[in-house]
């Protein structure tokens, strides 16, 4: 990360263990909002739309909303797209739904350890986003059914437990930003109703105001330390409710303050190819949901917005546009997946990117997808749909910034990863190749699972054992350090990808694995026929140190039925396949077990082939 960086880090850590930095950012509650409810409802900025009765088009119950509400309405609660979990009333902004931990509320929240032994933060967290109240405002829509009662009562019932900058739910500024931004989708679907109930709208934003405050009084943090989607969604946070409540004081500073941040980020943290800096498809997701609110908003609300920062954003579509099946709507299950979805406005699977990406489309004016997913309704509701043009999934795509090869043909989908970190690198997963079938990904990466529990486990998952690549002896392709940091980054050599009249060629190498003592090369080609489904793979190793290398393949369910793979060495002898278990994790806290199949060698090549029965 550079010398300045830990100098600066290790400067922070100094005062914040100090309690100077304490006492900089301690924020006093207000004893009252500066605004009443019936002044902003008849003075505020244009939301996605104006309250619940200026909807238009969407109401469609389905079973499958009703039981998710119903689930909420019980006492259970999901948590990353995919578990529910019945928490108590009692101390439920605070505990940890498996284990039972309960975090204290009443220590000042840079005194708590969110990195506790087998304890993940995150899944307190979770709650306390608020992504669940969205189930509730759909069913309230769609049935027809009130639930202004329930859905402030979950609100209020999170400010009396969370006293301000106490606790573990001021922690993170994005956490904050995430949960005031769904509370902002509450206070417009239900404006009529809180403006005209005083003592409840001064309640609510009085704890939104001061909120908005510790965010702003902790930009700093994300700017100079982090500067990825948490920095995105403070800012985006900021932006929003200086542009809805503009009679606050501090609403022309949050707006020039944030709309320079947003622009400026979207130039660094999406790079020029359209590929994004976390190395990861649902962090990229994150952003693009962020990105959809800032300028749908901003457009309402007359705010200009520069032309380069457009073509970045679409860029950023693009890209993500070109690595989705457009039939599943599934990307690669690539990079980390820390199970956020921010604002979840459909009933679509968690994994399924299409309702996203097209209510970014049409905010941008551009078709994406014939059949209308229901987040383009509620974010366009007022959109004609006027398109300047068709967006088209390309059958050959390279985004050589990121390092990101792909291929299709009728049936298949080829993804490769290849390139340098210009950033951080997330995974061990350099060369990693994903392989799809009639939209089934038969050779998949593993996942994520959780970011702080048993460390073997953890280490699977961001190590080089859960990807489609190469292990030199036990070597991970870098070295693992604490948290999210890895060292010895591993290089790009060469990536090309071209396409002949019958075949799909990949060909790149990286240099990794240099915690064994010595930088190795490794070399991957990829061969797929234009008129049969299979893939020859063909791996080559220097500088192994005479170790056994391996290739690794993480199958999915389906694949042992319909396919076939075997594999040679450099000598053209059989390669007998070994069967180990392994883990797959599809969102964050969710494991299984898979077989997974590998190759061994003491020579220095393996090719394998993949072909369908």
């Amino acid at each position: 990360m550079g010398i300045p960086y830990v100098l600066d880090r290790s400067l922070y850590s100094l005062k914040q263990k100090s309690g100077s930095l304490k006492h900089t950012l301690n924020i006093t509650p207000v004893s009252s909002f500066p605004l009443t409810g019936n002044s902003w409802v008849n003075n505020r900025g244009q939301f996605l739309f104006q309250d619940k009765t200026a909807l238009t088009g969407l109401q469609a119950p389905t079973e499958t909303l009703k039981n998710k509400a119903s689930a909420i309405f019980s006492g259970k609660l999901p948590y990353f797209n995919y578990h529910y979990f019945d928490i108590p009333e009692t101390n439920r902004w605070h505990v940890h739904p498996l284990t039972g931990y309960h975090y204290p509320n009443n220590i000042y929240y840079f005194n708590i350890n969110d990195f506790a032994e087998e304890q993940d933060i995150k899944y307190v967290w979770e709650a306390s986003r608020f992504c669940y109240i969205y189930d509730i405002i759909r069913y309230d829509y769609h049935f027809q059914e009130n639930q202004f009662d329930f859905i402030f009562k979950e609100i209020t019932s999170w400010i009396h437990n969370n006293p301000l900058n106490y606790g573990p739910n001021y922690m993170s500024g994005q956490e904050v930003a995430i949960r005031l931004l769904n509370w902002c989708f509450c206070i417009n679907y239900y404006a009529n109703e809180i403006a005209n109930n005083e003592t409840l709208w001064q309640e609510v934003m009085s704890s939104v105001y001061e909120q908005l405050k510790h965010i702003e009084a902790n930009l700093f943090f994300s700017q100079k330390f982090v500067r990825n989607n948490h920095l995105i969604s403070e800012a985006t946070c900021l932006f929003v409710y200086s542009l809805l409540f503009p009679a606050l004081p501090e609403s022309a500073k949050w707006q020039n303050k944030s709309k320079q941040i947003l622009e400026q980020e979207a130039q660094f943290q999406i790079f020029n190819d359209g590929s994004y800096l976390q190395y990861s498809m649902n962090y990229h997701r994150v952003i693009i949901q962020l990105y959809n609110w800032v300028i749908k908003i901003g457009n309402l609300n007359k705010v200009k917005f520069s032309d380069a920062f457009i073509s970045q954003i679409k860029k950023s579509l693009q890209f993500l546009v070109q690595n989705t099946d457009p039939l599943s709507g599934y990307t690669p299950n690539y990079g980390a997946n820390d199970g956020s979805l921010i604002f979840p406005l459909n009933d679509n699977d968690y994994r399924d990117f299409r309702p996203q990406l097209q209510s970014l489309a049409h905010t941008l004016h551009l078709n994406l997808y014939e059949e209308i997913f229901e987040d383009t309704c509620w974010v366009n509701n007022k959109s004609d749909f006027n398109f300047s043009e068709t967006l088209q999934q390309q059958k050959i795509n390279q985004f050589p910034t990121g390092g990101y090869y792909n291929f299709s043909d009728a049936e298949t989908f080829t993804f490769i990863r290849c390139g340098s970190h210009i950033r951080r690198p997330s995974q061990a997963d350099n060369l990693h190749l994903d392989l799809w079938y009639q939209s089934q990904n038969i050779m998949r990466d593993g996942g994520t699972y959780v970011y702080n529990g048993e460390s073997s486990v953890r280490q699977y998952f961001f190590g080089t054992q859960s990807h489609n690549t190469i292990k030199i002896g036990n070597y991970d392709q870098m070295l693992k350090g604490s948290r999210f940091i890895w060292y010895y980054w591993s290089k790009l050599i060469t990536a090309d990808l071209i396409e002949s009249d019958d075949a799909f060629i990949f060909n790149g190498s990286i240099k990794a694995f240099a915690l064994k003592g010595k930088w190795a090369t490794h070399s991957r080609k990829v061969i797929k026929q234009k008129k049969s489904v299979a893939w020859e793979v063909t791996d080559s190793i220097s500088n192994h140190n005479n170790l056994p290398i391996t290739q690794i393949w993480n199958p999915g369910p389906q694949f042992k039925a319909q396919f076939d793979i075997d594999a040679i060495d450099a000598n053209n002898n059989s390669i007998t396949p070994v069967y180990e278990k392994g883990y797959f994790s599809n969102t964050y806290g969710h494991i299984e077990e898979i077989q997974q199949i590998l190759f061994c060698t003491n020579s220095n090549t393996i090719t394998t082939r993949i072909t369908l029965k």
